[in-house]
């Protein structure tokens, strides 16, 4: 399979160089040879394939055998899971309550914890000191000092403390310090969220995460209640399992027998069998690690429900068959398994361990690391034991902690780790895997956003379509690969994450750098992920990157070579405090990208160099200094997706069209640089609350002008937006406003009052369909034939003289929307302005059109005279329609006309003052 991959990665390059490069040879020959190859090397794999399914193999050891009859003093942590279930199985649920049928079973002592330190405190002032940091230390309701002298002793009591942090915060800032002994003060309870009562309550699923336990929780419930049912069965289901052979356990077990004709039943026959034999039974049947509803239905056709005190336990780390348990079925009780805490995840270690320097580093690495997964824990301890029994250097030991958490895939002591997350990586479709692999991209505990993501899948073509790749996210956290986070994030738990990396360096499918540890390859790197320290230098020399396809950089940027990744289509820089400007202008050399990804980054502009990135398809510059583009960013393909404002945003930006080739002919190249001074793109206006983003960009000349600058009249005539400020709109510039043929979008700020109204007739403006007024008072008029395909009309107005004039927006004849926007700092209601916004309301109500009408949020719907007696059949007298849509409410208005008031907040930077 990677084979395949590289090969349709070269295809692409060479396709890409032959049709946009104008390469005259295609190394057609070349790429044929290859293709037969690979195609010959699948055909032999899949013989060898067919040759070890259809010849005897040897028995397969089923990697969760290893969890059944274990003693239970090995299990820590899961006593009280265990008592509390049994009550479940047995008695049924409790009949305080009747709704959820959920109970989160994490290991909850209320996490109220004793802890005794040993720390070297030779004197009052440390005393003094260490008591210090421990009452400061959150969660700390209680402290005691204890012990002789030149022994003392912490007994420290909290609720949610982290006993490793506060020991080596003690140890850093104080003196030598040990930590003694851990321990809950409180009994176990766990946290119910809802009861059925015991003769409602048939079925028990218990749900999560590999490696937390499922199958020895299920294991000592059955090996416990073997009194309590008169007949039992224990089956496991595989990914891909022989149902056949699973109904045949389940009789011969709950028959304690063997059938002669089992091994030719039908599956129907079967079904019967069991159903009919444990009719009236008390009976209880587990049935482990479930991985598809089809299968489970097949096995609940044959158990009989009509006994009220028979028990079936399901186990399954997938949710949805965990949550449709819940809700398809009213008897079913669902169980949830969560991490380990700290106090039980410390007790495992030291069990597996027996060592008494447990704290010290890097042992207390490894609970956090395992994020309290029983199974990691107990492997990884065992693994770090073997490694450093006889290394005394603290780098040496800090190596060996690296050695361990990515030979996941190839240290003996790590395989039961190993196994069980093979179970559910290799029940993956391909084409998740794919999806799966490139999530190894992150480092420990990062949290990512579900769009950013699946954007970079897109970008990477492993999905042409957004609605799929969501759905690929939504199933790999439905199959617990990626767990939710706080604040609408996602998160991998670091376990699963370090099993991702290496399944991918084995496959070659990303290369991680982290933090300056690296097993370099000497074989092409198709993906790049580097997680640097500020002023760390890594000698890239050893790499080949000229065929790096993706490229994602978590923190420093100073030491990436990015000219070196000549055919990089996914670059995105995430953390990354010292990004530069001066670093687009290597990264706009990047011909190649399809996706470029610098939202949160510190850069403030966008080199014009920009335009050279001809395929780029997404453009995320979020949260960061840019608020403009160069004006040859018009020359970017028109399919460009750019995403500014803030973080939040999922406003995709329109760049203007068609433009570029045009303004290019007209422009010398002794001139370019001058035109970058008077024209650029603007994204979005900064003044505005929360940076939010238009739908479309447009061209701005930046600063105060006297008038338009002769640049823009020379060469820009053919522009399709414009947004700019002067001092007065003389004649000749009106005339200049009116003719430029392509003119959509208008935004004219008057630095000063105009003497005189602005007057606009029936000459020009023929494409103009947003008109913007940006005035102390809007003195603009229209005479009849004005601005003939105009839509929209907005005013931002401050305060000035009454007028009473006539503004004519009767005599725009596709008039739709008409806005007014006072600033904040002004009063809307003042005379000057309740004025002009009465005349304009007047007009509004007489126009033959239905008019939206916006007074800073407030919307009036004037439905056109043409119903006036539709109105007043309605029971209106003055204003119809008039609806409060200010931020905070859900008020809609009941005209059909909605869809254009969200469209108009839309176009004009969706928000309610400018």
């Amino acid at each position: 399979m990677n084979e395949a991959r590289e090969l349709s990665y070269d295809m692409e390059e060479a396709i890409d160089e032959f049709v946009h490069q104008n390469i005259s040879q295609f190394p057609s020959e070349e790429l044929k040879t290859r293709v037969k190859y690979v195609s010959e090397r699948s055909s032999e794999m899949r013989k060898t394939d067919e040759v070890i399914s259809s010849s005897s193999k040897p028995a397969i050891v089923d990697p969760r055998a290893r969890f059944l009859h274990r003693d239970e003093s090995e299990l820590v942590g899961i006593e009280e899971l265990k008592n509390d279930l049994v009550e479940l199985v047995v008695c049924g649920a409790d009949i305080w309550g009747d709704t959820l049928r959920r109970r989160h079973a994490t290991n909850n002592r209320c996490t109220k914890q004793r802890m005794v330190i040993k720390v070297a405190m030779g004197c009052d002032k440390l005393r003094r000191k260490a008591i210090a940091i421990v009452v400061n230390t959150a969660g700390v309701s209680s402290v005691v000092i204890t012990g002789s002298e030149q022994d003392d002793m912490l007994e420290v009591v909290g609720d949610g403390v982290d006993p490793v942090r506060l020991t080596s915060t003690l140890r850093r800032k104080v003196g030598s310090a040990q930590l003694v002994s851990i321990g809950s003060l409180k009994k176990y309870m766990p946290v119910v969220e809802g009861y059925r009562r015991s003769d409602q309550i048939n079925t028990v699923c218990i749900h999560g995460l590999p490696g937390v336990g499922k199958t020895a929780l299920a294991d000592l419930v059955y090996r416990a209640t073997e009194k309590q049912f008169d007949y039992r069965a224990f089956v496991s289901v595989s990914p891909t399992p022989n149902i056949m052979e699973i109904l045949r356990t389940i009789l011969k077990e709950v028959t304690n027998s063997s059938y002669d004709f089992t091994e030719t039943a039908t599956e129907q026959c079967l079904v019967h069998e069991i159903s009919k034999f444990l009719e009236d039974k008390r009976y209880l049947i587990i049935i482990d690690d479930i991985w598809n509803w089809t299968e489970l239905e097949i096995i609940m056709k044959s158990l009989p429900k009509n006994y009220p005190n028979s028990r079936i336990i399901i186990t399954t780390r997938i949710s949805a068959i965990a949550e449709r348990c819940r809700t398809d079925d009213n008897h079913a009780f669902l169980y949830e398994i969560e991490r380990l805490d700290t106090v039980d995840a410390w007790q495992l270690m030291k069990y597996v361990c027996v060592t008494e320097y447990i704290e010290d580093y890097p042992w207390h690495c490894i609970p956090e690391l395992c994020d309290g997964m029983p199974l990691a824990i107990i492997c990884l301890s065992s693994a770090l034991k073997d490694q450093i029994q006889d290394i005394d250097s603290e780098s040496e030991k800090t190596r060996a902690l690296w050695c361990v958490k990515d030979g996941i895939l190839t240290i003996p002591s790590m395989k039961p780790l190993a196994d069980s997350l093979y179970l559910g990586y290799n029940d993956l479709p391909l084409y998740l895997r794919t999806f799966l692999l490139y999530c190894s991209i992150y480092n420990w505990r990062y949290k990512f956003e579900k769009e950013r993501l699946v954007g970079r899948w897109f970008a990477e073509r492993f999905v042409y379509d957004k609605g799929t790749a969501e759905g690929c996210f939504e199933d790999l956290v439905n199959r617990a690969w990626i767990k939710p986070a706080a604040n609408g994030k996602y998160e991998i738990h670091p376990v699963i994450l370090a099993f991702l990396k290496c399944k991918s360096q084995e496959d070659n499918f990303v290369t991680h750098l982290d933090f300056g540890y690296i097993n370099f390859l000497s074989k092409q790197i198709p993906r790049l992920s580097l997680h640097l320290k500020e002023g760390q230098s890594v000698d890239f020399s050893s790499l080949d990157l000229s065929h790096t396809r993706s490229l994602a950089v978590f923190g420093s940027v100073s030491a990436v070579p990015f000219k070196q990744f000549e055919r990089l289509r996914v670059l995105e820089l995430e953390n990354t405090g010292d990004l530069g400007n001066a670093h687009l202008l290597d990264i706009c050399g990047l011909l190649w990208l399809r996706h470029l990804g610098l939202m949160g980054t510190p850069i403030t502009e966008v080199p014009p160099q920009i335009k050279r990135l001809l395929h780029l398809e997404t453009l995320d510059i979020r949260d960061t200094g840019v608020m403009e583009l160069p004006w040859e960013a018009c020359r970017l393909p028109k399919s460009v997706r750019v995403l500014a404002g803030s973080k939040d945003s999922q406003q995709v930006i329109e760049l203007p069209e068609d433009t570029y080739e045009c303004l290019k002919k007209g422009i010398p190249d002794s001139s370019l640089k001058k035109c970058r001074e008077v024209l650029s793109i603007l994204l979005y206006d900064p003044s505005r609350p929360g940076r939010a983003a238009p739908q479309f960009a447009i061209f701005k000349v930046p600063g105060l002008s006297m008038e338009i600058p002769e640049l823009i009249k020379e060469y820009f005539k053919v522009l399709s937006s414009l947004d700019i400020r002067l001092c007065k709109l003389s004649d000749d510039d009106l005339k200049f406003l009116q003719e430029m043929p392509h003119l959509k979008n208008l935004l004219v700020r008057f630095e000063v009052v105009p003497v005189k109204p602005v007057s606009i007739g029936a000459a020009g403006f023929a494409m103009l369909e947003n008109f913007f007024v940006d005035s102390r008072v809007p003195r603009v008029t229209f005479g009849p034939g004005a601005m003939p395909k105009l839509k929209c009309l907005v005013f931002k107005f401050y305060a000035g003289p009454e007028s009473k004039n006539p503004v004519g927006i009767t005599h725009l004849q596709r008039l739709q929307v008409v806005a007014f926007w006072c600033s904040p700092w002004y009063r809307s209601d003042s005379l000057g302005i309740s004025a002009t916004i009465a005349v304009i309301r007047e007009e509004a109500r007489e126009h033959p059109n239905s008019i939206i009408f916006h007074i800073n949020g407030k919307v009036e719907i004037f439905p056109g005279n043409k119903g006036e007696q539709a109105c007043e059949e309605a029971g209106s007298s003055g204003t119809c329609g008039v609806v409060e849509a200010r931020a905070g409410t859900d008020a809609i208005p009941s005209c059909s006309q909605t869809s254009e008031i969200e469209e108009i907040d839309a176009q004009w930077y969706s928000g309610r003052q400018y």
